[in-house]
């Protein structure tokens, strides 16, 4: 039976990187964290490497060639430490909604540093212009936001653009749609509730309807968009958000009404649902990896010192 490689040989490079692949796979198909999944791979690669530079004379007798290593051994670091401390999520904000500190979808690394309550932003609005076959030709959305000190600012931020704040890295996605807003009194003595309702994604889903329950209630409600004109003309384009003309046909409790902005609608078995007006929600998706910056500098460095190494070697 062969003895297994030393430390930093060259014969473990493969095996480590076969089993970085399989790790990459088990992370897209979800079967565990990514940093769980990476982690142990990455580190032993950049153990082997590092071993390796320390072992192999050659690599500290050719400056070029130790930096090559250096930068790639930092990279396997910092891929390794970013998927520790990364954090990922998304939020949903109607226009003119600030964002609470929560996320959905959230996933985030062990090691996680970030704090979500440190994020102080508002949707201010934002604007699609579709051509035909509701292709997207523009994009620009309006954020306010709270920098260190205190200021508030606004930013516009177009194609591919993000906000970056307090290490997050803020950008909107190519989710949004219709919000109606509501206002629910249990009698007529009470303050009412408002609150808007998210229809689904447009205009990714032309049947826009959403179902809830009434918050304090076990009452369910089911509330249909009916567009009357349309928004976005598969031949001629449009731009959302817009406000055509609309009713919103809502069930509850065995019953069925069409509602206009301004319109009620008593319960049989008390309360009432007055529909306020129709509002327009972002969805915006909210990341924190503060290596990603660092791995690009590593990758290039790495890439400039082969290219002297090359150069070096065989002059021209």
């Amino acid at each position: 039976m062969k003895p297994l490689p030393a430390p930093g040989s060259l014969l473990w490079t493969p095996w480590l990187i076969a089993l970085l692949g399989l790790a990459a796979v088990g992370a897209a198909r979800e079967m565990a964290s990514p940093a769980a999944l990476l982690g142990p791979p990455v580190a032993l690669l950049g153990v082997n490497l590092l071993a390796a530079i320390l072992a192999n004379a050659s690599f500290r007798a050719q400056p070029a060639l130790l930096v090559f290593h250096v930068a790639l051994l930092m990279a396997a670091l910092l891929l390794g430490l970013g998927r520790l401390t990364y954090q990922q999520g998304w939020v949903e904000l109607p226009i003119g909604e600030a964002f609470a500190g929560e996320l959905s979808g959230i996933e985030q690394g062990w090691l996680h540093w970030g704090d979500l309550q440190r994020l102080v932003f508002v949707n201010e609005g934002f604007a699609r212009e579709y051509g035909p076959d509701w292709r997207v030709k523009k994009k620009r959305t309006t954020l306010r936001w709270r920098d260190e000190e205190g200021v508030w600012r606004r930013s516009e931020l177009g194609a591919g653009e993000s906000l970056l704040l307090h290490g997050y890295r803020i950008d909107p996605t190519s989710n949004h749609g219709f919000a109606p807003v509501f206002e629910w009194s249990a009698d007529p003595q009470a303050t009412p509730i408002r609150g808007a309702v998210h229809f689904p994604s447009y205009p990714l889903y032309r049947e826009q309807s959403h179902s809830w329950t009434i918050p304090g209630t076990d009452t369910a409600v089911l509330a249909m968009l009916l567009l009357e004109e349309a928004v976005i003309h598969p031949a001629l384009g449009g731009v959302f958000p817009a406000l055509p003309r609309h009713r919103l046909r809502v069930t509850a409790q065995g019953e069925t009404r069409d509602l206009v902005p301004g319109d009620r609608f008593p319960f049989p078995g008390g309360g009432e649902l007055r529909y306020v007006a129709m509002s327009f929600w972002m969805g915006y998706r909210v990341a924190y990896d503060w290596a990603r910056y660092w791995l690009l500098a590593a990758f290039l460095v790495a890439s400039g010192s082969l290219a002297w190494h090359y150069w070096r070697k065989f002059p021209s």
